[in-house]
């Protein structure tokens, strides 16, 4: 019921600013705890009795693994990384990892929202490893060179010589009305015309 109203009744609360972003689900019993325990710690008294926390357990969305292929992880990032050392990154931020073949299959903590693919883990892996251990190497490429007949003209040739045409037209068009008779705006017409100005071919 209240799960996307805050966009469309344009209302921002503490709780919009908290959850908006995602909650985790496995986190819930810890915070009680934890907000529980500082409770007792400054308020609590001898005489204080916690109550068993009741806990209603629906239908979580479970988070699928995602296959981590480390000839990929190697190719993005741009240097050799052991797999040993790729596992471990995980695994440091609490990634479930599974070898299977040559590929790591992983699945991230129910709080981190951001790992949904491939790439995202290989961000992660790079991260730890640390940015400052990637070597800067500018990327490489080839670019074939074309082979075009010494004859034969491009099309970016042939709208240029076009372009020309139409500039000679319009000139001689402009100049004979206000200088020349008809007979000769025929004449200087027809000697721009395209036969002459074409480039061969």
């Amino acid at each position: 019921m209240i799960q996307g109203k805050t966009r469309t009744l344009g209302i921002n609360s503490d709780a919009a600013y908290r959850f908006e972003r995602g909650v985790d689900p496995d986190g819930a019993r810890d915070g009680i705890e934890y907000a529980t325990r500082l409770a007792m710690e400054i308020c609590g008294t001898p005489e204080s009795k916690i109550g068993p926390v009741v806990e209603a357990l629906g239908e979580l969305p479970a988070r699928p693994a995602v296959k981590v292929r480390p000839g990929r992880v190697i190719r993005l990032i741009g240097m050799e990384v052991a797999v040993n050392d790729m596992i471990g990154a995980l695994t440091r931020l609490q990634c479930k990892v599974v070898v299977e073949d040559t590929k790591l299959v992983v699945t991230p903590p129910s709080y981190r929202f951001d790992l949904n693919i491939e790439e995202d883990f290989i961000e992660e892996i790079a991260r730890v490893h640390g940015y400052e251990n990637v070597p800067a190497k500018p990327p490489v490429s080839s670019l074939p060179m074309m082979s075009i007949p010494e004859g034969q003209r491009s099309r970016h040739a042939l709208r240029h010589a076009l372009g020309r045409i139409s500039d000679i037209r319009k000139w001689s068009t402009t100049v004979s009305r206000r200088k020349i008779g008809r007979p000769i705006l025929r004449r200087i017409l027809r000697r721009s015309g395209w036969p002459i100005q074409l480039p061969a071919t």
